[in-house]
C-alpha cells in the first residue's frame, strides 16, 4: 500500500447473494504469525498472494462449500498439489512448481491442507488464473476492483466470521482476492451468477 508502510491483502465474494469481505495488513495476526515462524520471510508480492489465499480458505475450513478461485498469481495454480486443482486454467504449466523459500513452502502446504479439509467435508476447490486489473466489460472486473479496494483499505475486516454455516454450504462461493503490496497481483473468485464449480469447463 504505497506511502503507508503497510502491505495488505483483501478478499471479496458472495454466497447466495450475501457479500463477504476480508482484509488485513502486515500488522495483522496472520502476517505476524508467519514472521514469527519464519523471521527471514520476505513480505513480497508472492508471499502476500499466498497468504491471502490461505486466509480465505480458512474461512471455509469447516464448510462443504464448492469454491472457484480465479486469481492473477501464477504460483497459486502451479505450486505443489495446488497444481492438481487448476486443471484447465490459463498459465498452468505442464508440471507443478516446487517453491524454494521455506515460508512459501509453508503457505503452499497450508493451502493444500485446507483444500483437503474442505474436500473431506464434501466441498471442492477449483483454482484458475485470470488477468489482473481488468478493464472494459470483463466479468471479473467488479470483484477484482472490490478486492483491490479491500487490500488497500489499511484495516482489518472480516465479515466471513460467523457467516459460513456448514449446513447452508450448498451453492458455491464466489469472490475475489487481491494483494495490495503493489499495483499488480489480484486474486479473484467468479462474480455472482457464474456457472457452479462442478459445471465449469474453463477458466473465466
Amino acid at each position: 500500500i504505497k506511502g503507508t508502510g503497510l502491505l495488505g491483502f483483501g478478499a471479496y465474494g458472495s454466497i447466495n447473494d450475501e457479500v463477504f469481505e476480508l482484509s488485513d495488513t502486515n500488522e495483522g495476526t496472520s502476517v505476524q504469525e508467519l514472521q514469527k515462524r519464519f523471521p527471514d520471510a520476505k513480505l513480497s508480492n508472492p508471499t502476500m498472494e499466498m497468504l491471502g489465499l490461505v486466509e480465505t480458505l480458512k474461512q471455509f475450513a469447516d464448510s462443504a462449500e464448492h469454491i472457484v478461485i480465479n486469481q492473477d498469481y501464477k504460483g497459486a495454480v502451479n505450486y505443489g498439489k495446488l497444481w492438481n486443482y487448476s486443471e484447465g486454467s490459463n498459465q498452468r504449466d505442464p508440471k507443478a512448481w516446487k517453491p524454494k523459500e521455506k515460508y512459501i513452502q509453508y503457505l503452499v502446504a497450508e493451502a493444500e491442507r485446507l483444500i483437503e479439509q474442505i474436500e473431506s467435508n464434501g466441498g471442492s476447490v477449483k483454482l484458475n488464473w485470470v488477468k489482473g486489473h481488468q478493464t472494459g466489460s470483463s466479468p471479473h472486473k467488479f470483484g477484482n476492483d472490490q478486492a483491490d479496494r479491500l487490500a488497500k483499505s489499511r484495516e482489518y475486516i472480516n465479515t466471513f466470521v460467523g457467516g459460513i454455516e456448514p449446513e447452508e454450504s450448498i451453492s458455491g462461493y464466489e469472490g475475489d482476492i487481491s494483494n495490495g503490496n503493489t499495483d499488480t497481483g489480484d486474486m479473484n473468485v467468479p462474480p455472482q451468477g457464474e456457472t457452479p464449480v462442478e459445471e465449469q469447463t474453463e477458466a473465466s
